[in-house]
């Protein structure tokens, strides 16, 4: 599954030409609402929602931050992404609730712990949202 999550990230557009700037604590709070969000979901068994969910926390939220987290920890930044890649997995199924636990804990530890190394007043670029890149896509492939 990260294998995945890494192939969509690198088929994603590269970050200056995604949008306005954003504060890597905003992203920060985006990305603990979206994965909050994602786990009380799922816990009710709504696996497409939390599966949804997950995936916006790091396509929306994450991956726009880590040109920048990447400055500063390459390797933790690595280490996120695979996260994200589990917790997508955990989340699509109903029995893993040690896990999902798990990695929801781990992932907001992390970005929090890379957020707060960077300088305050740099900015991640704003990533489309689902739709918007739904559309972008389906724009590109028309053509």
């Amino acid at each position: 599954m990260w294998i995945w999550l890494i192939a969509m990230a690198c088929d994603q557009p590269v970050a200056e030409d995604v949008g306005p700037s954003v504060p890597p604590a905003e992203r920060l709070a985006d990305i603990d609402a979206d994965l909050t969000l994602a786990y009380d979901v799922w816990l009710t068994e709504d696996v497409a929602q939390a599966s949804m969910l997950t995936q916006r926390a790091y396509l929306e939220h994450f991956q726009p931050m880590e040109p920048l987290l990447r400055q500063h920890e390459p390797h933790r930044t690595l280490v996120l992404e695979y996260r994200f890649g589990r917790l997508m997995k955990a989340v699509q199924q109903t029995d893993t609730h040690i896990v999902v636990a798990q990695s929801v804990t781990e992932i907001r530890d992390e970005v929090t712990e890379l957020v707060e190394m960077v300088d305050p007043t740099a900015v991640a670029l704003a990533a489309p949202t689902t739709v918007e890149q739904t559309q972008q896509n389906d724009a590109e492939q028309s053509q």
